[in-house]
């Protein structure tokens, strides 16, 4: 039994690393990218599979690991935080901060201002100085964090970056304490391949452009959630990942159907309510209804928006990753549908079929495979497949490996 569950402990690492080199550097050739976006897929699905045959992923009171595992952990955190220092920088240098290039920061900035000089009615008016009257479809978790680099007069960017970085740190700190020498190996091969890729490429903007560092701090926090197992901290986590982006949201119905099969009444109505309270507290109660149905309108105008961004960068299709390259230009309505379809039916089939296996055999880690499949699906079917997007579940798959190198059979000394 120790044996299967070493070999599918380095099965599902190899399966990680085949998925996290989809996402980065195979990109580098454009002409396979379309093989390489359904490899990426498969690899997601499967690896949300196996992770049902493993032992329940958790925290587990263990000892510090050896000296040398602990001295190269501390080494490696704090070359990180240079590397990561050093890139952020540079791309700070070399990119203003202009809506020109892109205009989330910018359009976040605005809103942090309004809502630090008190105009918390104004922070989803139109913002007259990018485009002429740009109105904002951010949720609040989305540019909160942000007022803390308006309050220290610095650039948006450093927090991005921050939080992409205790991504990072996150991931070393649980798989310091590592059991298994393949597992750790691959683990430090995918640590490695992504941090290289985030800070170093320009082709994907993550931290020259973009705000999705905060988002998959967000979604890393509420991973943790899951495997510590406890339901307020799922729930709570849950709001913030929803009221950042709200891929996740094809795991809330299938884990419901989940729980209700499973008769676990009571966690099902602690993470619902920590959610809504979340949810309440952060932009109903603030912000009001109208408001808050004004920026869920916004993403009819997202999938609109669609067919510009084919005009001006078909690259974003061609190129990288995602199915939108089978339906647009011709079939828009279509991705539409497939997108709403597959982000909730898949999930919710998933589940059954874990129900169905539950009665079998002894599966595990159910939430946190639902929770991996949601993302990879609804990514892979998104409407605009920005590159920087995909790179929250590829977070994830780093902190699934994580915990393999950490929970598997010792043999390190």
């Amino acid at each position: 039994m120790k044996e299967n569950s070493k070999s599918l402990t380095i099965g599902i690492g190899i399966v990680i690393i085949i998925e996290t080199l989809c996402a980065t550097y195979l990109l580098k050739h454009p002409r396979y990218s379309s093989g390489i976006s359904i490899v990426y897929f498969l690899s997601g699905i499967l690896i949300s599979f196996l992770l049902l045959f493993l032992p329940q992923v958790r925290f587990k009171n263990q000892d510090a690991g050896s000296p040398f595992v602990r001295y190269a952990s501390l080494i490696l955190i704090l070359f990180t935080a240079v590397y990561c220092f050093y890139y952020t920088r540079y791309w700070i240098g070399t990119t203003p901060l202009s809506y020109e290039y892109a205009d989330m920061l910018p359009m976040i900035k605005v809103m942090d201002e309004r809502f630090l000089s008190g105009h918390i009615n104004q922070v989803y008016q139109p913002i007259p100085e990018i485009w002429g009257g740009a109105q904002s479809a951010y949720f609040p978790a989305m540019w909160l964090p942000y007022c803390a680099g308006v309050i220290a007069n610095i650039d948006l960017r450093w927090i991005n970056s921050f939080a992409l970085f205790t991504s990072f740190a996150i991931c070393l700190f649980i798989a310091r304490q590592t059991k298994n020498l393949w597992a750790a190996i691959i683990f430090i091969t995918n640590f490695l391949i992504l941090v290289a890729w985030l800070y170093t490429e320009s082709v994907h903007n993550f931290i020259r452009l973009t705000e999705e560092g905060v988002v998959v701090l967000y979604y890393m926090l509420f991973f943790l959630a899951i495997i510590s197992r406890k339901p307020v901290l799922i729930g709570v986590s849950l709001g913030f990942c929803l009221l950042s982006r709200f891929s996740i949201i094809g795991w809330i119905p299938a884990i419901t159907i989940y729980f209700l099969l499973q008769k676990r009444f009571k966690e099902l109505l602690l993470i619902g309510g920590s959610c809504l309270l979340i949810i309440l507290l952060l932009l109903i109660l603030p912000f009001g209804w109208s408001t808050t149905y004004q920026i869920m309108q916004r993403a009819s105008v997202y999938m609109l928006s669609t067919s510009n961004v084919w005009e001006q960068h078909p690259e974003y299709f061609t190129n990288y990753l995602g199915f939108a390259r089978f339906f647009i230009p011709g079939h828009l309505k279509s991705l539409h549908h497939t997108l709403i379809t597959v982000s909730f039916l898949l999930p919710m089939l998933f589940v059954f079929i874990c129900h169905y296996l539950k009665k079998r055999s002894n599966i595990n880690n159910v939430l946190l495979a639902t929770g991996k499949l949601s993302l990879v699906v609804f990514y892979s079917f998104i409407y605009v497949p920005y590159l920087y997007l995909f790179y929250t579940s590829s977070m994830v798959s780093l902190l699934i490996a994580a915990f393999l190198a950490r929970n598997g059979k010792r043999e390190m000394v």
